[in-house]
């Protein structure tokens, strides 16, 4: 019975050995690593932003009924008069919004408010009668409150926007001419508004650290038109001379940086 039981002590000790050399053979797997966690654009952000933006302004002067400005050099100064300028100039601000991110869509509302010197102008080859014209149209300053709607891709962001616009926006213009009871008539017109209009564009934009992102982004821009009367300077005939209308439609192209407060 002694016997026996040393023999079946070996022969599981033997199994055992085998076993226990086999595992020993095995291939180690090396651990999973986590799945990367996707980016995600949720939260508030504050940034700033440069560029360039370039317009153009329909204007017009019509004639009105003077006493002290003769009518046939009314209809000479409106047929020559510019139909339209030019403006262009900088644009330099900051801006603050949030982002909602649901699967791979991004809605978000952003606001900002910039440096908007836009300028154009005209002068008209003076003649024996006109002394000179000259008018001026510039913008001083924008701001815009807009909706944003993208698509995610990680890092990546590709938008469309649109919404709210208000620009001020000045324009103004002085006219002499040669003649009349007083030797000179010269008259000018003036007007400053804050705008009120819409923009639409697109762009662009790149999370390239955790908080930080990159944007290139295109605006159109319409501010509508204003309209102003111009007087006649003299005391001796102070009547009205010309009513002027100017409106403005503006492309901005620029970058931004973005600085966001949660990070993903």
């Amino acid at each position: 019975m002694r016997y026996f039981s040393l023999v079946v002590m070996a022969a599981v000790s033997s199994v055992a050995s085998t076993q226990i050399a086999s595992a020993a053979d095995m291939p180690i797997k090396a651990p999973v690593a986590p799945a990367p966690v996707a980016f995600n654009w949720t939260g508030w952000y504050i940034g700033a932003n440069g560029g360039y933006g370039w317009g153009s302004s329909n204007i017009s002067a019509t004639p009105l009924p003077s006493t002290s400005f003769s009518f046939p050099f009314r209809i000479f100064i409106a047929e020559n008069h510019p139909r339209s300028l030019d403006p262009n100039g900088a644009i330099a601000g900051g801006q603050v919004g949030y982002n909602w991110q649901v699967s791979n869509w991004v809605l978000g509302l952003e606001a900002d408010f910039n440096y908007f010197r836009l300028t154009d102008s005209f002068a008209l080859t003076p003649t024996a009668v006109l002394l000179g014209a000259s008018g001026t149209i510039s913008t001083r300053w924008l701001a815009t409150g807009r909706a944003r709607v993208g698509f995610a891709i990680d890092r990546w962001l590709v938008y469309g926007t649109g919404g709210l616009a208000v620009g001020r926006v000045n324009y103004s213009e002085t006219i002499a001419v040669a003649g009349g009871a007083t030797g000179v008539n010269s008259f000018s017109a003036s007007i400053t508004e804050n705008r009120v209009g819409w923009t639409i564009g697109g762009g662009v934009e790149w999370a390239f650290a955790p908080n930080w992102s990159a944007k290139a982004e295109y605006l159109y821009l319409n501010l509508g038109g204003m309209s102003v009367t111009a007087l006649n300077s003299s005391p001796l005939a102070p009547d009205r001379v010309f009513a002027y209308t100017a409106d403005l439609k503006a492309n901005l192209v620029r970058g931004g940086i973005n600085y966001r407060f949660s990070a993903r």
